[in-house]
């Protein structure tokens, strides 16, 4: 049986309605087949979203790419509905030791909970870049305005990659908390090296 895993969605605006809607990037879906994974869509306008996660055996939590957070001055795609449910998600994770990935964004809620400075950063948006990992580096793709300094990073997380000053990915000293600021989803063909570390977390 594929294990089940819990992606948080972007919220969008209808131009012509100004109605807000949940969405994912269909890129999701074949990523997920590629990772033997089934995605639960976590809608945000939930009143409870702990009691939705519970009806569900859910073997990881993916906090996906979208919207900036609501608390950055410069905000121009705000989700506080968004905001609210990733923190209950968050908390739960914790509270059950649940694998949790946080990807662009969803690294950046990860570190705003655990109390790290989101800051505006240059040259990182709708291009790609080499990242350092350690001894090794490779180039990734790069969708994002604001991001987290290196001197900003504090426990219990550790960096594991970086472009400058720039974080690319941190980890949870102890428990299976991961944040990544490419977005695997869009690689084409997808890396050898993200489909291993998704199965590996959510193993």
């Amino acid at each position: 049986m594929k294990k089940l895993i819990a992606i948080t969605q972007r919220v969008t605006i209808d131009p012509k309605t100004g109605e807000r809607r949940d969405a994912l990037d269909q890129n999701w879906m074949s990523f997920f087949e590629k990772i033997d994974a089934t995605p639960l869509l976590i809608p945000n306008m939930l009143q409870n979203p702990e009691k939705f996660l519970k009806l569900w055996d859910v073997a990881g939590i993916i906090l996906s790419g979208g919207n900036d957070l609501t608390h950055l001055l410069k905000a121009k795609d705000p989700a506080p509905e968004r905001d609210k449910t990733e923190k209950i998600l968050i908390e739960y994770g914790l509270s059950k030791k649940i694998p949790m990935v946080g990807v662009c964004r969803g690294m950046e809620m990860l570190g705003h909970y655990f109390g790290m400075r989101i800051s505006p950063v240059n040259g990182h948006c709708a291009t790609r870049h080499h990242i350092k990992m350690g001894a090794t580096s490779r180039s990734v793709n790069s969708f994002h305005d604001y991001g987290i300094l290196t001197d900003d990073v504090q426990k219990p997380f550790h960096i594991k990659a970086s472009c400058g000053n720039v974080v690319e990915a941190f980890e949870h000293e102890k428990l299976p908390i991961v944040g990544i600021m490419w977005h695997p989803e869009r690689e084409k063909p997808s890396s050898l090296a993200d489909l291993r570390f998704f199965k590996k977390i959510f193993s």
